[in-house]
């Protein structure tokens, strides 16, 4: 039986970034939660036409949040997100959940600390047995002395189809995150762990 995946995409690209080997298993098992669909240097219309056809492509399921902060989810009240959190995992039920490192982007720190708190054992929730911290370009340039991104379970990388997953967001390949800074850091990863390219993930929890 294939385990049921959500990830947890602070900003519509992020999925593709961090964790395509993901997006390779069965489609019908994985839930893609975005936070953001629009975008402060994009035409909204074009990153969510983007969006659109990456998602027709893998055919999975999608839900957006109907919490509206780009670039500002560090404004909103955590019980607000921690309360959306928790009726997600309730309704959804899933045995992995995917979320963001909180490196140098804020809604990424607020997603992941707001998670946490919807992740706890509580006998009015879902338990989600494996919960995993993805990597993307960004969390290289993150510098925290204590809270660093620190890889512990490696998946191998069909590196083809995580570039053309990529291509989806044709907006979003700029330099610091462009074709070749995805494959150089897969490539890394791959070193790491024995495979070609791998993608790296910090685990948080790991129930069998």
């Amino acid at each position: 039986m294939l385990n049921k995946i959500l990830v947890v995409s602070t900003h519509m690209d992020d999925e593709v970034l961090s964790c395509a080997s993901f997006l390779e298993k069965d489609p019908g098992s994985i839930v893609i939660f975005y936070h953001n669909n629009e975008h402060p240097l994009f035409d909204d219309n074009v990153i969510q036409q983007e969006n659109r056809d990456l998602i027709s492509f893998l055919g999975c399921k999608t839900i957006i949040s109907s919490i509206r902060a780009e670039n500002k989810l560090d404004t909103i009240p955590q019980v607000d997100i921690i309360s959306e959190y928790e009726d997600i995992i309730c309704e959804e039920k899933p045995d992995i959940i995917i979320l963001p490192f909180p490196s140098y982007n804020q809604d990424h720190r607020s997603i992941y600390e707001a998670a946490l708190t919807a992740l706890r054992p509580h006998d009015k929730m879902h338990f989600v047995k494996k919960v995993l911290l993805s990597e993307q370009p960004e969390t290289f340039g993150t510098l925290r002395k204590i809270d660093f991104f620190k890889p512990n379970y490696f998946q191998k990388l069909d590196i083809e189809r995580k570039i053309k997953l990529n291509k989806f967001y044709k907006t979003q390949l700029r330099e610091h995150r462009s074709l070749d800074t995805i494959r150089s850091i897969a490539k890394v990863r791959g070193n790491q762990s024995g495979y070609e390219y791998a993608e790296a993930f910090e685990v948080l929890r790991w129930v069998e």
